[in-house]
């Protein structure tokens, strides 16, 4: 659809005072894209709504700041402080439509996210329908699909149509649905230990102790009480396990199992 640039009137809302981009915290100008001309394409769909003489036309949106915007919350999250900042000042300084909202928030969030989005989103438009309304207000006889632009209000045409009070209510809420979403969960990485990593549970067969093996052996005398000999220590003497066993068995064998031993 033809974007026209137009000066914003008196009888447009009054917005906000639009801060520097690089007031952001934690948006750095590092994170620009080397391409802007090629990326600038892709805000075309995020264009503000601005009232001039009584008609509703479009106008280009900062492009600058939605690229920092989204570097934003790829590199803090979207539930850091910088970007909630920044998405805020967007949703807030501009007056939007259904379709902006939605625009720029397929912009920031994944797939999921922007599921989790568009069904909070619709919750909060359910919930704002169905209260009391006051008969001939801008919100008489408002309907869900028209502030999150489904079903008869796809049409971004259509949504041009509505008063201002709509297009604030809309961005309202889908910034409020927007804060509802989670961070996306970032996968753990496990290390993988080596078995150089894990304690050694060998045993050495010259003095008994753990932690090394036999040709590491820095006990410098050992002696074996039941074998009389210097190799190896009583500890680790084979012969005085074995006995250890056999006596261990033939004591619980006695009158039960004659022949297990």
């Amino acid at each position: 659809m033809p974007k026209l640039q137009e000066q914003q009137t008196p009888s447009n809302p009054s917005p906000v005072p639009s801060p520097e981009v690089s007031s952001v915290p934690g948006a750095s100008t590092s994170a620009s894209s080397s391409n802007p001309i090629v990326e600038r394409e892709n805000w075309d769909a995020a264009d503000p709504v601005v009232i001039v003489n009584n008609a509703a036309k479009w106008k280009p949106l900062n492009w600058k700041v939605l690229r920092k915007a989204k570097e934003t919350v790829k590199t803090y999250g979207l539930r850091s402080e910088a970007a909630q900042n920044i998405i805020h000042h967007i949703y807030t300084v501009n007056l939007l439509c259904p379709a902006d909202c939605i625009s720029i928030a397929s912009l920031l969030l994944t797939p999921l996210q922007l599921l989790i989005f568009e069904r909070q989103w619709q919750r909060l438009a359910a919930e704002e329908a169905s209260r009391h309304r006051q008969v001939g207000g801008p919100f008489y006889n408002i309907q869900p699909d028209m502030l999150t632009g489904h079903g008869l209000y796809t049409s971004s045409s259509v949504q041009l149509t509505y008063p201002v009070e709509v297009h604030q209510l809309a961005q309202s809420l889908a910034l409020r649905a927007l804060r509802l979403v989670p961070d996306k969960k970032r996968s753990k990485k496990k290390k993988k230990s080596s078995h150089h990593n894990k304690p050694s549970r060998a045993i050495c067969s010259r003095c008994g102790e753990s932690s090394h093996i036999r040709r590491s052996c820095q006990k410098p005398v050992v002696w074996c009480t039941t074998c009389d000999a210097d190799s190896h220590a009583t500890k680790a003497c084979k012969k005085s396990k074995n006995s250890k066993n056999s006596t261990t068995c033939k004591t619980s064998s006695v009158n039960t199992f004659p022949n297990q031993c």
